[in-house]
């Protein structure tokens, strides 16, 4: 809440083109001038906005709520070679900033590529020197930003800028508890949903599923009964009576190669659906993308939470199938994603540090988040695998596996798993 007359304070936060919203730099990286006379202040982040790349640095813009600023200097420059190339470049780029104020965002644009004097002929690169804030406001609460740029003017040697700003207030009915919706996409919610025939469609599929697992269950109940019993040589002697899928029926649990590795993926494959699951239903039931970080930071939770059913699960389909090495398994569980992710993220950390972009991650988050896949993850899925393991009885399966693995025919070069892929 303000009160009238209070300083609004104004962020800026990274720049960068337009078409690639990934590649991000600091606000300051082009250049630009900013009024001298106050120190830079920056705003302190949480642990996912340090994550995400954001750096909230105080724009010197002076607003104060619901006191409007006709046209206010806010600094000056004069254009040399070095800055001209860099803001023609930016501005071909199609750059644009990002600013908050009130945790509310706002984008503008650097510049823009026009033909001089609006005749045909060689687009020229122009800067915008004037921005305009138009702020709503309902009772003590920021509503809404919107920013308006212009006063364009041509990039040439020994041309002085001088950037000016204007603050303009407007009283809204709109409520502060609404102030977000602006920022989704409405056209995806435009239409009806009709639920009476996603409920029908549904129910029609659960049925016809139900009755088509009925009937294979009744007609492969006598079938099941007699693999699970007998000698692997007088299913040998009968082979060749038997067709169609009985003839593997005792290959299809038979312990895969790489077990220790396949039981991870398994594990990790449950983590990932149940953290999806979860991020979907938040996501469709609560507002965390009023508050910024606060998804980034659910997301972490949930991974650290979920690590306990990587555990339980990859430990369990380990024992089932007869695995001796449950130590192996679970060291492997809990570095295979992370270690993966890790890697991919410190070669991109080092490209980001080369270019010098604002998407770096700093050592101190990439140790935090390290502490909390050591000290909540490890234990999480050490316990689950531990009750995975107890809590599983070893070749449990509908059909007793073979002792003698069936040998396979030689693979053509074209059906190799490398030429697939």
């Amino acid at each position: 809440k303000y009160s009238q007359g209070e300083e609004v304070t104004v962020w800026v936060n990274k720049i960068g083109p337009f078409h690639n919203p990934q590649e991000t730099y600091p606000y300051d990286s082009l250049g630009m001038c900013k009024d001298e006379s106050k120190d830079a202040k920056h705003k302190r982040e949480g642990f996912t906005a340090m994550l995400s790349g954001d750096n909230l640095v105080d724009s010197s813009i002076s607003v104060q709520f619901r006191r409007d600023v006709s046209s206010k200097a806010l600094c000056s420059m004069v254009l040399d070679d070095d800055s001209i190339e860099k803001l023609t470049e930016a501005v071909e780029q199609h750059y644009w900033y990002q600013m908050y104020i009130d945790d509310l965002p706002v984008w503008g644009m650097i510049g823009e590529l026009m033909a001089p004097d609006s005749k045909e002929g060689d687009e020229q690169a122009f800067i915008y020197t004037h921005r305009e804030f138009t702020i709503s406001w309902n009772h003590k609460r920021i509503i809404e930003i919107n920013l308006k740029s212009s006063n364009a003017v041509p990039l040439k040697k020994g041309t002085s800028l001088q950037f000016t700003y204007s603050v303009r207030w407007e009283s809204t009915s709109k409520s502060f508890s609404k102030r977000f919706n602006r920022y989704l996409d409405f056209q995806f919610f435009e239409h009806k949903i009709h639920w009476f025939s996603v409920f029908n469609s549904v129910m029609m599929v659960v049925f016809l599923c139900g009755i088509v697992s009925l009937i294979l269950m009744k007609v492969l109940k006598s079938d099941y009964t007699r693999y699970s019993v007998g000698d692997d040589d007088e299913e040998m002697d009968r082979m060749g009576d038997e067709t169609g899928w009985k003839l593997i029926h005792g290959d299809v649990f038979s312990a895969p190669k790489f077990l220790e590795l396949y039981a991870s993926l398994i594990g990790t494959g449950y983590q990932l659906f149940i953290l999806s699951f979860w991020a979907i239903l938040i996501s469709v039931v609560g507002s965390l993308y009023t508050m910024r970080g606060s998804y980034g930071s659910m997301l972490l939770v949930c991974y650290a939470i979920t690590s306990f059913a990587s555990g339980y699960t990859g430990g369990s389909f380990y024992k089932r199938y007869g695995g001796k090495f449950w130590k192996n398994q679970m060291a492997l569980s809990a570095v295979l994603l992370p270690g993966t992710t890790l890697s991919i993220v410190v070669v991109l950390n080092m490209v980001a540090i080369m270019y010098e972009s604002q998407a770096a991650i700093s050592l101190n988050a990439l140790l935090a988040v390290i502490a909390i896949w050591l000290f909540i993850c490890v234990p999480l899925l050490f316990i689950g695998t531990l009750f995975g393991k107890n809590m599983t009885e070893e070749l449990d399966f509908p059909c007793r596996p073979s002792r003698y693995r069936r040998p396979l025919p030689k693979k053509q070069w074209y059906t190799h798993p490398l030429t697939l892929i």
